[in-house]
This record gives structure tokens, sequence and C-alpha cells, in this order.
């Protein structure tokens, strides 16, 4: 555990060193730098949380953040309605520490939304060109150390110096829609593509597809943005709501021979686990109200709900629930200049957490970023 530890320490410092190199800026290389450090092993004992925590700290002391009387005030409001899920949550699972960390936690993932990073404070470019670099020199090492999860015929999926493939495969897809946007060297833009392609991440490369396909080449408008989260998070759980209720989902008997038979179990374990959570609120008005409480998801069901809509349903309750779906619908026009990340980041949160795994944050500081930085 330590030497995980001490790699993954290793590699982020690698990442801030150089990412502080190209950009000359140390305060927002180190929040990127405590970003990226959740992704890793740092992040299953919350050192990576600490680190966020004080790389926000220091945007806000350099003045690197808007910042005024209204965005306290909104904010303040938002923090009182999650502050209160995360306590009414313990009626449920007694345990007020771990209701303050969730909501903690929560507030610092949406944080950037009411209080964004200065356009002219950040150098995407350089970040974008540290984490292609970092990953080029550490995915081996990482892979021989760490080992993979197997892919197709076998073969290991890339994971870069991270620890999952998938948030692998996510974060290059984001970096790669800035870098084929803004950064005049395509030469980045191969790279990041060539990531994807190793994650074999079938979900994230077909979004790559529909992204270069049809996002790319489409105008959003602006209300269909802000009630997208909505649509999203309330239809999926309605879904899951009916189908539960059915016995539509049979496991594939050859998923020990067929590959694909393995990927679609590995999904309908998933669907399992959130019928399971489903099934716990709707006859649990209290839980349906005010959330069973965060952590609980591996000890009642085998493992995380793979899924940001239930999760926070199930955690949280009603009203926290559709309280931030309507802060994310609201905030969607922070991604004015990057309304297809706005779109893959609510799409993948069907599959994984893209929001309390600090994705969120991450995406909207690229998103509110100076286009004329991208080359730094």
């Amino acid at each position: 555990m330590m030497t995980s530890l001490g790699i993954s320490a290793f590699i982020i410092f690698c990442f801030f060193c150089l990412s502080w190199r190209m950009s000359k800026s140390a305060v927002t290389s180190f929040y990127f730098s405590a970003i990226f450090s959740h992704w890793t092993a740092l992040g299953d004992i919350n050192i990576s949380t600490a680190l966020i925590l004080l790389a926000t700290m220091l945007l806000f002391a350099c003045g690197r953040t808007r910042f005024n009387l209204g965005r306290v005030v909104a904010f303040s409001l938002f923090a009182f309605c999650i502050l209160g899920g995360a306590a009414a949550s313990t009626v449920n699972s007694p345990g007020l520490g771990a209701a303050l960390g969730r909501f903690g936690k929560m507030a610092l993932v949406f944080l950037p939304l009411f209080f964004p990073v200065r356009a002219e404070a950040v150098e995407i470019g350089a970040m974008v060109k540290a984490f292609v670099i970092c990953t080029l020199v550490f995915s081996i090492p990482c892979l021989l150390f760490f080992g993979a999860d197997p892919g197709f015929m076998g073969t290991p999926r890339i994971s870069g110096f991270f620890e999952d493939a998938n948030y692998f495969a996510l974060i290059s897809l984001i970096c790669l829609i800035y870098a084929s946007q803004y950064m005049q060297n395509k030469s980045w833009s191969w790279l990041l593509l060539a990531q994807l392609i190793c994650s074999q991440a079938m979900t994230m490369l077909a979004i790559t597809l529909v992204y270069f396909l049809i996002l790319r080449r489409r105008e959003v408008s602006k209300k269909m943005l802000a009630i997208f989260p909505v649509i999203i998070g309330l239809g999926y759980v309605y879904i899951i709501y009916r189908v539960q209720q059915t016995d539509a989902i049979v496991l594939e008997s050859d998923y020990q021979t067929s590959f694909v038979a393995m990927k679609f179990n590995s999904v309908f374990f998933r669907f399992f686990a959130q019928f399971s959570a489903m099934d716990i609120i709707q006859n649990r008005p209290s839980v349906f109200w005010f959330g069973y409480g965060s952590g609980h998801s591996v000890e009642l069901f085998g493992r995380v709900l793979h899924n940001t809509y239930v999760q926070l349903f199930f955690d949280s309750g009603i009203v926290v629930f559709l309280g931030v779906l309507l802060v994310v619908g609201l905030g969607s026009f922070r991604f004015d200049r990057q309304k297809p990340v706005f779109i893959i980041l609510i799409i993948s949160s069907l599959l994984f957490d893209a929001f309390f795994m600090f994705i969120f944050p991450f995406a909207l500081v690229i998103a509110t970023s100076n286009p004329e930085h991208a080359d730094l």
C-alpha cells in the first residue's frame, strides 16, 4: 500500500513540476495536480481531497477566482441545502462524521460553479501536454507494477498513471475535445486519441465517435443544455424503478469464453445493485426523502452503484438529488464554450461517477478557460 502511494505521489509531483515549468503558474498547476491525484492511489485514502481543498484555498488567496457577494449568497443557499440533506441522512445511518464528510466533498466539487477560476489564470495547454507526457512516460511502469484489467482478447487495458481505465478515457476525451478545438499542434490530439483507444473503454470510444460525428457539428441551445441533467437524471431513475419490477435482465452464461458476454455481465451486475438500491428507496420513505447516507453501497450491495444519479438519490434523498440536478442545469451556461463536454459529463454519469470523482470541476475549469492560452 505504501509503495503504491509513494509511486502515485512521485508521478503527481512530476506532473506538477512539468505543468509548472510549461505554464509558469504554480497555483493552477498545483490545482490540476491535486485533482489528478484523486484518480490515483492517493484518492483511496482521501489525501487527494485534502490536496484539492488546499489548492482551492490557494486559488482564492491568490485572487484567481471570481468572488462577490451574490456568489457567496448563492453558494450559501446551496450549501445549506446539502448540509441539511447530509444531517437528515443520519436518520437512516447514524454517523455525523460521514455525513459531514459527504457534505464537504459535495461543496468542494461544486465550488468552481459558484466561484469560477478566472479565464486568464488558467493555462490548459500546459496541463494537457503534461498529462500526455506523463502518460507516455509512466504507463508501462504503472502497468508492470499495478497490473491492468483484461480487455479485448486478454490484452491489458491501459490506464496511464490512473487506477481506472474508464476515468483515464474520460479525462483523455475531455482533453481531446479541448486540444482539437484550440491547440495548433494536432500531434497532441492524435496522442490523446491513442490513449482513448488503448484504454479499451468501449463506452467512451462510442461517445468519442458521437462527438466527432454529431456533437461537434451541431449547436445545442442553452435552454436544452439547462434541462438536460434533469431529463437524464430523472428519466434514468424512473427507468430503473420500472425495470426493477420486472425480470427483464438475465446474465449471459458464456461470460468466461466471450469478451462481449463478459462486458454485458459487467454492466448487468451494476444494474442489479441499482435495482436493490431502488427497492430500498421504494419501500422505505425515510430513505426516499433523506437518503441512506454516504458510503454504504459496498456494504449493502457488494459494489458502488456506478451511476451518479441513483447513487446520489440513494445516499442523499430526493430533495438533495433534485437540488443538485437543478444547480447543475442552471450552471450549464459556464460550459458555453464547451457544450459537448457538458453533455458528455451528463451522459457518462450514467455509467460511473463523473461528479464526485472531481471530473466535473476539472471539466468546468477547462470550459471557462481562455482559449488564447491553449499553446502556452
